[in-house]
């Protein structure tokens, strides 16, 4: 792995912080110049439309390109001068121009992204020792789900060579035999092979296939009470009028918000938001994280005794669910809180993976 691809496994760049740092467009590339060690250096910097980084450094005074920084086994006091020099400033442009992610691979990030948007739940790095080893945890009993590794893909893969994410995952005992003769599962790596699997992260396995997996060894490892209270959850489509509130900007501001609560949604309930015209469109699904809160402000348009807490879960674009294709599963107007169809339910899961 080169310098700049260990500086840059976790995380991404933001392009408009690039230009703000200083880059420079040229086509789909992104380049930027910088003197370093007093001048006597110039390093040139690229980054991708993809986001792979490049660099080069030359000496000035020959004009040669000085690219003993990249040979691992040139460890001179002068070279490595040079090249702490290089890292200092690529450093500085990761911190400034770059967004960190969990994981190294895009579909670990992704899958990282969905489990906090369904559940809540964020990677905790428990071990010094393995700082790429992230795990997934319920809140209510601390039992892990998911345990996500980058390792050596050999580790799985005879032979196989490089290093990869991999997701470990409880699964029922009486299909591990099956799961495994798919491709991209494997009898678990480091864990109790009766009771999990491990998942390469390559794209290998389709992300709703993943995800069912995901959501078989949350509802193993889940509390007795955490279960008892899933099952019993309930689904609801309420409105939102822009008219009276700005949704959208609640959301963009905050992932928790309080709402007027309705006498019949509690705690674990699941809402589907249908935002009034001009949108008329269901565009959020949240989770109910309190109920029976006290309200002493005052409203112009609405009378308000008691809030709920609500956590965003999924934003749908506005032209996904409009009330036109609401109609289509008999939902013409949503003028209070209702039930959620269960066709409605399955078709928006089925379009946008809710």
């Amino acid at each position: 792995m080169s310098l700049e691809q260990h500086l840059l496994r976790k995380s991404s760049p933001d392009f408009a912080r690039l230009i703000a740092y200083g880059f420079e467009r040229n086509g789909q590339d992104y380049g930027y110049s910088a003197p370093i060690l007093a001048g006597d250096f110039r390093a040139e910097i690229s980054i991708s439309a993809e986001g792979k980084l490049s660099g080069r450094v030359f000496e000035l005074s020959s004009g040669t390109e000085y690219d003993n920084i990249h040979i691992p086994r040139q460890q001179g006091e002068f070279v490595n001068r040079v090249r702490t020099a290089y890292l200092n400033l690529l450093q500085d442009i990761v911190e400034h121009c770059f967004i960190p992610r969990p994981f190294v691979s895009e579909q670990a990030n992704r899958l990282a992204q969905i489990l906090y948007e369904r559940y809540g739940d964020k990677p905790h790095f428990p071990w010094v020792k393995y700082p790429d080893f992230g795990v997934f945890k319920h809140r209510s009993n601390d039992k892990w789900y998911a345990l996500c590794m980058y390792i050596e893909r050999n580790k799985l893969i005879p032979k196989a060579e490089g290093k990869t994410d991999v997701l470990n995952l409880k699964a029922d005992s009486k299909q591990i035999a099956n799961l495994c003769r798919q491709d991209g599962i494997y009898p678990a790596y480091h864990m109790n092979k009766q009771h999990w699997i491990s998942l390469i992260l390559d794209d290998t396995l389709d992300d709703r296939n993943i995800l069912a997996l995901i959501a078989q060894s949350y509802a193993l490892t889940a509390s007795g009470a955490e279960k008892s209270v899933r099952e019993g959850r309930k689904e609801w489509l309420i409105p939102a009028n822009p008219k009276y509130f700005d949704i959208e900007k609640a959301f963009c501001q905050h992932r928790e918000i309080p709402w007027k609560q309705s006498t019949a949604v509690a705690v674990n309930d699941i809402l589907y938001m249908y935002v009034g015209a001009p949108r008329s469109a269901i565009m959020y699904k949240c989770l109910v994280t309190q109920t029976d809160l006290p309200y002493h402000g005052q409203h112009r348009h609405l009378n308000i005794k008691r809030v709920m807490n609500i956590r965003l879960l999924q934003s749908y674009a506005p032209h996904l669910f409009t009330l036109a294709k609401l109609k289509e599963f008999q939902v013409n107007a949503i003028r209070g809180p209702r039930n959620m169809p269960l066709s409605l339910r399955e078709y928006i899961e089925k379009t946008a993976g809710g």
